[in-house]
């Protein structure tokens, strides 16, 4: 049933359309209404092709974001890694080093005092084939050189120890001196890491795909419990 609004000008427009050209108004709003009706399907495609490609850039975007900063997090990680196993391989030959060194230096220590100790005894006792006799008389010719060689070896018992013991601060040094080089670098690569992990967009993808602070590095019980050397 129509309104009454539509009823009342219906009857308007059959009474005086000729008469006051009524049918122009009638004729323009089917007209308009016409080519909207055409228009507006169009539109709603256009409308609902850009959702579509906006909903679309919007995939790509996320996944190269995801791509670029996982690749970045790994980067980093391994990074990090890297430099600990770095101080844990220094820790470890700072150890082995120490343990090696600190045997060769005891070996040789009780090497250099049983040959001291036998040196004093030949010193000490006269050959059986020299006669006793009331005056001194040289020990044959073989035997100086040998006596000569107990008597260098007595007044420096410490001289070959006196060099392993500097073989043995050197390269304890130098094992310090990569410690140092290599903590600094672990500190440098840990501190990019995790600012990475801190920073927005990577803390969402580090969450994501479990990325985590790793933590400070551990060597063996025995290289940890490191102390000086006493001699």
């Amino acid at each position: 049933m129509e309104s009454d609004n539509n009823y009342i000008t219906r009857i308007i427009q059959s009474a005086y359309g000729r008469r006051y050209n009524l049918d122009y108004y009638n004729i323009t709003s089917k007209t308009n209404y016409y080519y909207l009706s055409k228009i507006k399907p169009i539109l709603n495609a256009v409308k609902q092709r850009w959702v579509y490609i906006t909903l679309t850039i919007s995939a790509i975007l996320i996944l190269i974001g995801a791509i670029y900063y996982y690749n970045a997090l790994v980067i980093t990680e391994k990074n990090t890694l890297a430099a600990k196993a770095h101080i844990e391989a220094q820790l470890q030959r700072r150890n082995d080093l120490a343990t090696n060194l600190v045997k060769i230096v005891l070996d040789h220590s009780h090497y250099e005092r049983d040959v001291i100790t036998n040196i004093i005894k030949l010193r000490t006792t006269p050959p059986k084939e020299i006669p006793h006799i009331d005056k001194a008389v040289p020990l044959p010719d073989k035997l100086n050189p040998l006596t000569q060689l107990f008597a260098i070896a007595e007044q420096y018992p410490d001289l070959k120890l006196s060099s392993n013991f500097q073989s043995l601060m050197s390269a304890l040094i130098e094992v310090e001196k990569d410690l140092s080089l290599q903590r600094i670098k672990y500190n440098d690569v840990l501190n990019i890491y995790t600012i990475t992990l801190s920073q927005f967009p990577s803390n969402v993808y580090a969450k994501i795909f479990g990325f985590y602070a790793p933590k400070t590095f551990e060597a063996t019980e025995e290289a940890k419990k490191f102390k000086s050397l006493d001699f």
